[in-house]
């Protein structure tokens, strides 16, 4: 059996992670496209203005402010929480990369969605999916 030490074998972490540009744009570019925190807002949008039936009758200005009050419930106060933890060191990075560091955030946009949820299903002039 033919011994084989560690200096003939030449790995490192650089070569190992070592893509064209363009592969690392289209994979930042589609991990922002579909994170999380932008999916209800896409669904949202999707019931808005492509379903044929449930907001059939209102106005584009009323969609537009359902869209602009999910997105501010749902995306941009739960992304501002996750800053602030990041400022007040209550996590590490913004990158979020242990679990320890998740709880909290994940806690916060639990809490933001359902706030969103409570706030649109009380109005009267909602459809049941929103």
């Amino acid at each position: 059996m033919a011994d084989i030490s560690s200096d003939t074998i030449i790995t490192t972490q650089a070569d190992a992670t070592e893509h064209p540009k363009l592969l690392r744009f289209l994979g930042k570019f589609l991990s922002w496209v579909f994170h999380p925190l932008f999916i209800p807002v896409y669904v949202t949008l999707y019931l808005l203005f492509v379903h044929p039936y449930l907001f059939a009758g209102f106005p584009t200005i009323v969609k537009l402010q359902r869209a602009v009050s999910i997105f501010f419930n749902m995306t941009f106060i739960p992304g501002f929480a996750v800053f602030l933890m990041w400022q007040l060191k209550l996590i590490d990075s913004l990158q979020l990369r242990t679990s320890k560091e998740r709880i909290i955030p994940y806690a916060s946009a639990i809490i933001f969605y359902f706030w969103g949820w409570y706030a649109m299903s009380r109005q009267p002039d909602n459809p049941e999916a929103l």
